[in-house]
C-alpha cells in the first residue's frame, strides 16, 4: 500500500504536460478517448494473459466475472472522456473493480490541477469525521459527517472513493478517506453541494465551497490528516514488555528476528511480547513465520498452522511472466536465489510450449485442519500482542493470520484485505502515461481472501503516538 499521498510533479516534463492537459478541443477530446481505449485494452490484456485468476481451469468464476464487468463498465465510460482526468478515471475504475489493491493503475503524470472544499475527512470508530479544515474556522474539526445532498455519509463515501478504494473495508477508507472532498477532475463524480455534520452543538449544514488548491498545500493537508505510523525496526524493552518492531517484512526484519533470538534468555520469562507491525505493507512472509518459530517453537507452529494454509503455489505460464522471472534471476545477488528463479523461468517456458496454463498441474488438495490438541506446548508461556494499523497488507496479513491462530492478542487498527494471488508485475501502458499491474502466482488450497482482520482491542488514539500506544497496551485487561 502506498503510504504517502503523492501529488507533486515528478519532473520538468510532467510539469510542462500538466499545463496543457486540460486544454480542451473536440480533436483533443477524441484523442483522449482513443488513448483511454488503447490503454484500457492493454490493461485488460495484461490481466487476461498473465493473471492466474483469468485461467478457466482455476475455476475462479468470481474473478472472471469481475474482469468482464470491470472491462465493460470502463468501456461504457470512454464516450464521456474529454481529457486527462477522464482517461485516468477509466483506468482507475478498471483497477479497483478487481477488489485487490495489488492490481493498480498508477498515473505517471503528476502536478495536475485539484480542487477541494477545504475539509479533510478521516475514519474514526466506523464513522466519517472532519480531521482538518482549511482556514481560521476550526469549529467543524471533530464533527461527524451525517449526509450530503440527502445521501447518508456511507453512500457519499462509497461514491466519492469508488475510483480509489478496491474494497469497502475500514483500512482502505482510513487510507483514502482524505480524498472524499477533493476533486481531481474525474467526470464520473459529482461534487456534493450541501453537507450536514453532527457537532457537539448539534447538526450543522455546510454549503460546500469548492475552489482550486495548490498541490503542495493539498499533499500537506492529506498527509497530516492521515497520521501514518511507522514501527521502525528493532528490539527494545518497555517496562516489563519486550517490543519487536518490524515495519516491513524485509532484510531489516530478518535482522530483527536474529537479534530477538539472540536475546531469548532475557525475554523468555517476561510476561508479554509486543510485535509492532505499524506501517507494514508486506514483503517476505517467511520472516513472520520464523519469528513465530522463535517465540512458540517450530514444532508448535508447524502443528498449529496447518489449517487454512495453501498446499501449492502456481505461476501463470505466460511469456511476460517468464521474462519477468528471468530478469529477477539476473538481478539476484545470491547465487542460490538466481538459480531458483532461472529454473522457475525454464519451467514456465516449458509449460507455455506444452500448452499448460501454469508451471505445474493444478493439484486437487485440501489443507489439513489445525491440530492444537496434538501440538506440543509453546516454548513461550507469556502473552503475545500483535499490533497493526490500516497499512497491514499482503504478507503482513499472512503474519497476522498466523499469530492470531497461535493465540496472540490482536490490537490497534483494522487491517486491509488481500487475495490468494501474489507476485506483482507492473508494465507501462502504450501511451506512456500510466503504469498498470497484474499478479502472476496463486496459492492453491488456502483461504480465498486473507483479512480484513479486526483487532480484539481497537486503539482509541492516533496510531502514530507510540508512547500512548505502549501505555494503553500495558493497561489492557488480562486474558480471560
Amino acid at each position: 500500500m502506498r503510504r504517502l499521498i503523492r501529488l507533486l510533479a515528478t519532473g520538468v516534463t510532467a510539469a510542462l504536460w500538466a499545463g496543457s492537459v486540460h486544454a480542451q478541443t473536440a480533436a483533443s477530446a477524441e484523442g483522449w478517448r482513443q488513448l483511454a481505449r488503447a490503454d484500457l485494452d492493454a490493461a485488460h490484456a495484461l490481466i487476461l494473459e498473465n493473471h492466474p485468476g483469468a485461467v478457466p481451469e482455476l475455476g475462479d468464476e468470481s474473478f472472471r466475472q469481475r474482469m468482464r464487468l470491470g472491462y465493460d463498465t470502463a468501456l461504457g465510460r470512454i464516450p464521456a472522456v474529454d481529457g486527462y482526468a477522464g482517461y485516468t478515471a477509466v483506468l482507475a475504475g478498471f483497477a479497483t473493480s478487481f477488489g485487490d489493491e495489488h492490481v493498480w493503475s498508477n498515473p505517471r503524470l503528476r502536478g495536475v490541477p485539484y480542487a477541494w472544499a477545504g475539509l479533510v475527512m478521516t475514519r474514526r470508530g466506523g464513522t466519517w469525521v472532519v480531521a482538518a479544515r482549511d482556514g481560521d474556522d476550526q469549529s467543524l474539526v471533530g464533527a461527524r459527517l451525517a449526509s450530503c445532498d440527502g445521501e447518508p455519509a456511507e453512500a457519499v463515501a462509497a461514491a466519492r472513493l469508488a475510483f480509489r478504494v478496491s474494497a469497502p473495508v475500514e483500512a482502505q477508507y482510513i487510507a483514502h478517506g482524505g480524498f472524499m472532498f477533493v476533486d481531481d477532475g474525474n467526470p464520473f463524480l459529482s461534487r456534493p453541494r450541501t453537507c450536514v455534520f453532527e457537532s457537539a452543538d448539534g447538526p450543522v449544514s455546510v454549503e460546500m465551497e469548492w475552489r482550486p488548491v495548490a498541490t503542495p498545500r493539498l499533499a500537506e493537508a492529506l498527509n497530516a490528516a492521515a497520521g501514518g505510523a511507522r514501527a521502525g525496526f528493532g528490539v527494545r524493552r518497555s517496562g516489563d514488555q519486550w517490543w519487536i518492531a518490524m515495519e516491513r517484512l524485509s532484510d531489516e526484519a530478518a535482522a530483527v528476528v536474529d537479534s530477538f533470538e539472540a536475546q531469548a534468555p532475557d525475554w523468555r520469562d517476561s510476561p508479554a511480547l509486543v510485535i509492532d507491525l505499524r506501517g507494514n505493507g508486506g514483503g517476505d512472509s517467511r520472516h513472520g513465520r520464523r519469528l513465530a518459530d522463535v517465540i512458540y517453537g517450530a514444532d508448535h507452529t508447524a502443528a498449529r498452522l496447518r489449517g487454512g494454509t495453501a498446499c501449492a503455489a502456481l505461476w501463470r505460464a505466460s511469456p511476460g511472466n517468464a521474462a519477468h522471472v528471468r530478469a529477477f534471476a539476473a538481478r539476484a545477488q545470491d547465487p542460490q536465489t538466481a538459480r531458483y528463479y532461472e529454473t522457475l523461468a525454464d519451467d514456465i517456458d516449458r509449460a507455455i510450449a506444452e500448452g499448460r496454463p501454469f508451471d505445474e498441474p493444478v493439484p486437487d488438495c485440501a489443507p489439513g485442519e489445525p491440530t492444537a490438541a496434538a501440538a506440543p506446548a509453546p516454548a513461550y508461556q507469556g502473552r503475545v500482542f500483535i499490533v497493526t494499523d490500516h497499512a497491514c497488507f499482503s504478507s503482513c496479513l499472512l503474519m497476522v493470520r498466523d499469530f492470531r491462530t497461535l493465540g496472540a492478542t490482536h490490537v490497534g487498527e483494522a487491517t486491509n484485505v488481500s487475495t490468494r494471488y501474489m507476485e506483482v508485475r507492473e508494465i507501462v501502458l502504450p501511451s506512456g502515461l500510466t503504469n498498470f499491474s497484474t499478479l502472476q502466482k496463486v496459492a492453491i488450497g488456502g483461504d480465498a481472501d486473507i483479512g480484513p482482520f479486526t483487532p480484539e482491542h481497537v486503539f482509541p488514539g492516533q496510531m502514530s503516538d507510540t508512547t500512548a500506544l505502549e501505555a494503553w497496551i500495558a493497561g489492557l485487561p488480562p486474558q480471560p
